[in-house]
Formats: structure tokens, C-alpha cells, sequence
């Protein structure tokens, strides 16, 4: 059973508008710049499913993996989940 902190991070004040707002990283916000600034929660551990893997691509970016080696898309409004290769949404538990 294999662990992932997830950060719920915003960004309050950005270049463009569409740079706002709030979502989901395995990356904490690192620090506010001249043109973003913005904060996270401080990052909570969820359970990946069975078969399910963080590993970094070939631009060091790490990512969620599925099964089928697909890296997963992380969405969701209060809490985390995950989108797989076939599409399929899946919910993550806190890990305990």
C-alpha cells in the first residue's frame, strides 16, 4: 500500500486570471514570485490504489501512475482524486 502527500494549493494573485485559484499537486507552494502569489494546506498523505505508483517523468515532474503506466490527473474540490487512463475517477482515502 504505497503512501502520496497531496497539497491543496491556491493561488490568490497571478498574472493572468486564469492562473487562479484552487486545486490539487504533489508539489507544496514553494514561495510567492513578483507575479504569483499563493499559499497550500500543508499537504495530506492518501492511499493509492492497488497497482498505483509516484514516479518522476523524464523532466524530473512527479507524477501518479496507473497500472497501465498512464500518469493520472489529479482533480477534485475539497479532497483529491484521481483520473486513470480509461477515464475512470477514483477516489483517494487518507492514509491513517
Amino acid at each position: 500500500m504505497e503512501t502520496v502527500r497531496i497539497y491543496k494549493v491556491t493561488c490568490d494573485e497571478a498574472w493572468s486570471m486564469y492562473e487562479t485559484g484552487t486545486g490539487f499537486s504533489l508539489e507544496d507552494w514553494a514561495e510567492n514570485t513578483q507575479v504569483q502569489k499563493g499559499w497550500d494546506n500543508g499537504g495530506h498523505d492518501y492511499v493509492l490504489p492497488d497497482g498505483f505508483e509516484v514516479a518522476e517523468d523524464s523532466c524530473g515532474m512527479r507524477h501518479i501512475y496507473d497500472k497501465s503506466g498512464w500518469a493520472c490527473r489529479i482533480g477534485g474540490k475539497n479532497t483529491p482524486v484521481i483520473f486513470d487512463g480509461n477515464g475512470d475517477m477514483l477516489c483517494l482515502e487518507l492514509a491513517k
